[in-house]
Parts: structure tokens; sequence; C-alpha cells
């Protein structure tokens, strides 16, 4: 398998900070509006929904350390292969709690939006596997 080059990688690494920093930063600032912009259930608590943004937000933030670091050997960040795990692994557990019949409770609105971010998630995963390999 051949090495991603360096400016591709920094590329992807910089597509994966915005896209985590837009999905992770609203749920650590504002969750219970992003509830209810979403129709989720009020759950009475702003923990988990804060809990996923700060994981959203520290990837984003990882991805950036990897971006800016110097050119060395010495890794320091998520990197494109950790963030192909991040996206792949949270995308697909949203994906498949949403096949649940716990999700069915959802009105349509929050669902779809759920698979829109889940199928987001994933296909950046997607994305950034595929630029790995070149």
């Amino acid at each position: 398998m051949a090495a991603m080059s360096g400016s591709r990688q920094q590329r992807m690494l910089g597509v994966d900070a915005v896209g985590d920093y837009l999905l992770g930063l609203p749920l650590l600032i504002a969750p219970r509006r992003c509830a209810q912009l979403l129709a989720l259930p009020d759950i009475g608590s702003t923990f988990y929904p804060r809990v996923l943004g700060g994981v959203l937000a520290g990837t984003a933030t990882a991805s950036v350390i990897e971006r800016v670091r110097k050119d060395d050997d010495t890794p320091a960040g998520l990197g494109v292969a950790g963030a192909v795990a991040v996206n792949t692994l949270g995308g697909g557990a949203v994906a498949f709690w949403l096949t649940t019949p716990e999700a069915a409770g959802i009105p349509l609105r929050g669902r779809a939006l759920l698979w829109g971010i889940a199928s987001g998630v994933l296909a950046l995963g997607a994305l950034e596997a595929r630029a790995l390999r070149r």
C-alpha cells in the first residue's frame, strides 16, 4: 500500500477538522437548541450531547495538531488513519442505532437529519480511507 502524499494528507486532515468542528461545537455549546432543531426527544440532560460534541471537537483538534505539526517522525495528533477509525465507528454506531426500535420514536425530521449526519461521517471516513491507499 502506497503512502498518502503529504499535501493530500494535509487536505484530508483539514476537511476532517472542519467537518468535526461543524458537528461538534454546536452540540458542545448549545445541546438543548441542537436537540430542538433536530426534533430529538428531550432527555432532560445535556450530558450526552455535550460529551459527543466534546469528542467531535477533540477529534477535530487532534486533526489540526497533526496537520500543522512539523514534518518529523514524532506522532502528535490523530492522523488520517485515526480519523478513518473515528468516522467509521462513530457514523456506523449512529447508523446502527437508527435501525433499532428505540430510534423509531424520534420524529421523521430528526431521524432524517441523523441519517444525513451518519452518512456524511461514513462518507468522509471512506474518502479518507481511499486517500490513505493512494
